[in-house]
């Protein structure tokens, strides 16, 4: 399980844990005792307070291991806080294409808004018109 590979387990933990599961089989059978179950609901607290004290004790460490390095304590931090860093971009790998449709898209977006935040003082010329009258239209890649 993964609390198995949990840094702070350890041999101590892992036997209480068979001590408990030994008690809660034997506390589960048909006519257990009520000493049988009384022992399985104090293993089950014990066990969770070690398991509380290792990972107090595993953290303690690991900060105090980390104090003169910020960065090294912000991954600690955002590790066990289970953060994980927003990828900047989108994964375009298999689709080329589509990168470059979505980035033409935002760009022409982008003009577009901006043209419509700025006053018309002169006419603007419509692409066509831009198009027929530049002599690179007719530009190929090589």
């Amino acid at each position: 399980s993964v609390i198995d590979r949990a840094p702070w387990f350890d041999k101590e933990y892992r036997e209480y844990r068979k001590l408990r599961r030994k008690a809660e089989a034997k506390a589960a059978k048909k006519g257990a005792s009520q000493q049988d179950k009384a022992l399985y609901r104090e293993l089950c607290v014990e066990c969770t307070n070690l398991a509380t004290l290792k990972k107090k004790e595993y953290f303690k460490v690991m900060v105090e291991n980390s104090k003169n390095n910020p960065r090294t304590l912000w991954q600690l931090v955002n590790k066990n806080l289970d953060r994980k860093q927003a990828k900047p971009l989108p994964d375009y790998t298999t689709n080329l294409g589509e990168l470059s449709s979505d980035f033409n898209a935002f760009f022409t977006e982008k003009i577009e808004h901006i043209r419509s935040k700025m006053p018309e003082r002169h006419p603007v010329k419509r692409q066509e018109e831009v198009s027929n009258s530049c002599h690179w239209y007719n530009f190929e890649p090589t």
